[in-house]
């Protein structure tokens, strides 16, 4: 009798340590599932330069000045029904830099501002999307020029979602922001030439297979 008593608590044991086994991998597996969830949801689209700017103003002297870089590439990673879960990357070709005159270009690049030589991108990384209502975003993320980075916020604006020609699917977006460039190690001709860069972004991105 004893043997069956003890046998019956054996089994009893084992049957509760498998139960035990298979209820702690399923939740490792689920887990595992969930960091991987907010990845999943997001949409690929990538950047159609064609149909997208980065454009530039800068005061200098008594006036402002325009300017634009015209190559560039990115891509926005976004979750359609959390658009706070979004992720965008940019990165701009700093030779691509146009105010519209060669010789203003030709220093631009050089040393005494952007050094292209030797920091030939720009780039930028979301953090963070917080939603403003109204289809407005504060975009946060890490801004690189000339190796060094600061973080800064896009005042993003959702132009919407929708077909474009030969069934491709878009989505639209416009940004600005102010930096400081002198932050970032672009100091020279001031106060001549201002610190202040205002920035406007527009942004036409293709959903990706």
């Amino acid at each position: 009798m004893k043997t069956m008593t003890k046998i019956k608590t054996s089994s009893l044991l084992a049957l509760l340590g498998a139960a035990f086994f298979f209820q702690s991998a399923e939740a490792k597996a689920h887990n595992h599932g969930g960091e991987n969830a907010e990845e999943n949801v997001r949409e690929h689209y990538q950047i159609d330069p064609v149909h997208s700017s980065v454009d530039f103003r800068i005061r200098h002297f008594v006036n402002r000045v325009s300017g634009r870089f015209g190559e560039f590439s990115g891509d926005l990673h976004i979750d359609r029904k959390n658009l706070e879960n979004s992720l965008a990357e940019v990165t701009i070709q700093v030779t691509s830099v146009d105010t519209n005159n060669s010789d203003r270009d030709e220093h631009l690049r050089s040393d005494d501002f952007f050094d292209a030589e030797n920091y030939s991108e720009i780039t930028f990384v979301s953090t963070s999307w917080v939603d403003q209502g109204e289809d407005r975003f504060h975009i946060t993320g890490d801004l690189t020029i000339r190796g060094t980075t600061h973080e800064v916020t896009l005042d993003a604006e959702l132009l919407g979602f929708g077909e474009g020609r030969g069934d491709i699917f878009l989505t639209g977006w416009e940004a600005t922001t102010q930096i400081d460039r002198t932050d970032y190690g672009v100091s020279w001709g001031t106060p001549a030439v201002g610190a202040n860069v205002d920035i406007v972004i527009s942004v036409q991105a293709h959903l990706q297979d």
